[in-house]
């Protein structure tokens, strides 16, 4: 929206300006229909495409759609009395110290999220725009309500020559006017039915105003006041624009009427023009301010030509101002800049939002400090999931983020990515999440937490029986995590049902989970094998038989794991990924040993026929 308010507040000092610089100089229509171009520009809440040129290029940076550590809440309901915190150790370094004022300020929100809701400072700022809005249109609305219906009940019909329009006599009106959005008709006073040559001018006047459109006019200037309506500028144009369509109903009833008529067309004006103007009445009244009659005398005794120069510079002037401001800037890194979500998994759109603008700013810092627009060309989101840290239960929670840049040079990548400057750059930008970590073993792959709102606040995070972890899930797809993570719910509901005892599994472990190779069967289908080997921590393991077949024990910080040992054969775990649909799914399970004896080292066949067996099955 702040788009909107910028490009139509200089299109209208633009214009406006134009309107005084090019006064007496070119037609009075002409200067009337220059607002045409300033009301497309209020009625149009989007811009047209994005050019170099566009004014937007020139304003700072355009609010992002986004929630940062650094934007201010407005919480509704009874909060704690808590001051944000404030770090005070000296000895902490600059990276430490901007690491623990961005933790404390987490909790800080949290704590007073768990008292009442977050509002963002733009929700507010929509609200009262939406009030507004709502308000000036509601008095728009019953003020032309209320005067149709006084004037219906209050006026008389004449047989009264006017083209097409029928003209009525009432004593309502101040001053003869057009009104009537459907139905349009003209309304004069006893004093102008009783002076014919005062009759003749306004009758012509006002059937000028009719084919000019004006009560069309009249009632969108009063659309753009209802969505501006905190805007001066917009008053200030529909204050100019009326004034200019009065000039041009003078200008185009003197030439109807003749030259001969211009001195007693003047008197006329004068003899009429009284009463106060009502900015939101779509009526075309001949009431005017003094500074506006004086206007429409002065013109009307200069007779104003148009020249061409200054035509063509009128022409120029706002054909160029309506490319400046109908367009946007480019923005590569808003709209331009791809970056695609591969998990099956859904995750909640505002979620979503935040992970991507997350990702948007890093790489656009990327891109300014390798000194190229398209270092970085394409960005895609392998995991967005809550964070252990994270806290359900708030309004505000952290996701665990795990994206990866498609770039030529990774080498440099990751030296940009570990630069004094990136880390200067990315403290200043003051994004939603922790500084961005690289995958030691994957160039191109990065983790990060994100601050946004709770998808699903209170659900429980546990996939099935029991919790299951993997502590480097940031380099997989959720759908890959999700599947072994059944697989180990499985085997312990299994073993479990063995030893009847339900509560003797706490918990799963992946302990590997490594891709292996990838095997495509067509252009839009692929078969994706990974590693898989896991733990299962018991709580009593003294308490049940010992012997559980193909499965030993170890003991690891205090703690018991139930294992599988070593016997040569590792668990591959087999996953479908359809490249249309952006979907994965699991086929089921290979080992090792089973590929070595039948396959070889051929993976792949073992993937594409393993695949074909399961659908075939199917």
């Amino acid at each position: 929206m702040t788009d909107w308010i910028v490009t139509s507040s200089v299109l209208i000092v633009v214009v406006a300006a134009l309107r005084y610089l090019l006064r007496g100089k070119i037609s009075l229509r002409l200067q009337y229909a220059l607002w045409a171009i300033v009301l497309l520009r209020l009625l149009l809440p989007v811009q047209l495409g994005q050019t170099p040129f566009s004014v937007l290029n020139a304003v700072t940076e355009r609010e992002e759609l986004r929630i940062t550590v650094a934007e201010p809440f407005f919480y509704i309901g009874e909060t704690p009395d808590l001051a944000p915190p404030v770090v005070e150790d000296d000895t902490l370094t600059e990276a430490e110290r901007t690491a623990q004022e961005k933790q404390l300020y987490l909790e800080y929100l949290e704590e007073m999220a768990r008292y009442a809701t977050p509002v963002s400072l733009s929700t507010v700022l929509y609200g009262i725009w939406l009030v507004g809005a709502a308000g000036t249109a509601a008095v728009f609305f019953v003020s032309n309500f209320r005067f149709a219906r006084r004037l219906r009940r209050s006026s008389r019909t004449t047989e009264l020559p006017c083209g097409t329009l029928p003209v009525y006599v009432s004593p309502l009106v101040e001053t003869p006017c057009l009104f009537g959005l459907l139905r349009p008709a003209v309304y004069v006073t006893e004093d102008v039915l009783a002076d014919h040559i005062a009759l003749g001018h306004v009758l012509l006047h006002e059937e000028t105003h009719y084919r000019h459109g004006d009560h069309l006019w009249a009632a969108l200037r009063g659309l753009c006041l209802a969505l501006h309506w905190y805007n001066p500028l917009v008053w200030l144009a529909a204050s100019l624009s009326r004034r200019d369509s009065e000039l041009a109903c003078d200008e185009g009833t003197l030439q109807r009427l003749g030259e001969g008529e211009r001195t007693a067309y003047g008197k006329t004006l004068i003899a009429l023009t009284c009463g106060r103007r009502r900015p939101l009445l779509a009526a075309t009244t001949m009431t005017d301010s003094k500074g506006s009659l004086r206007e429409r005398i002065t013109l009307i005794a200069r007779r104003p030509k148009t020249a061409a120069c200054a035509f063509v510079a009128a022409l120029l002037v706002v054909t160029v101002a309506a490319g400046c401001t109908f367009t946007g800037g480019r923005q590569p890194f808003d709209e331009d800049f791809p970056v695609a979500y591969l998990p099956a998994t859904p995750v909640d759109a505002q979620v979503l939002s935040s992970a991507k603008t997350y990702v948007i700013a890093h790489a656009a810092i990327l891109n300014e400090l390798a000194g190229e627009a398209d270092f970085i060309t394409e960005a895609s989101l392998h995991s967005v999931a809550v964070s252990p840290n994270g806290d359900t239960g708030n309004a505000l929670c952290l996701y665990d983020v795990v994206y990866y840049f498609s770039c030529e040079d990774l080498p440099r990548l990751e030296a940009l990515s570990a630069s004094e400057e990136f880390a200067e750059k990315w403290q200043a930008e003051g994004t939603n999440g922790s500084a961005p970590v690289p995958n030691p073993f994957h160039t191109g792959f990065f983790r990060a937490e994100i601050i946004a709102p709770c998808s699903e606040p209170g659900v429980d995070e546990g996939r099935g029986t029991i919790p299951v972890t993997y502590k480097d899930s940031w380099q997989l797809p959720d759908a890959v995590i999700d599947s072994a993570a059944e697989f180990v719910e499985e085997r312990a509901d299994a073993i479990q049902m063995l030893v009847a005892a339900p509560d003797f599994i706490t918990e799963g472990e992946i302990t590997c989970l490594e891709p292996v190779d990838t095997a495509s069967v067509s252009e839009t289908l692929h078969i994706c094998l990974y590693y898989l080997d896991y733990r299962l921590r018991l709580r009593i393991p003294d308490a049940v038989n010992m012997s559980l077949d193909g499965m030993i024990y170890q003991e690891d910080d205090g703690s018991v794991w139930l294992v599988e040992p070593d016997t040569g054969s590792t668990r591959v775990l087999v996953m479908e990924y359809r490249v249309e649909e952006g979907r994965w799914s699991r086929v089921g399970l290979l080992d090792t040993r089973q590929i070595a004896e039948e396959y070889g080292d051929d993976y792949n066949r073992a993937a594409v026929e393993f695949y074909e067996s399961v659908r075939n099955k199917g």
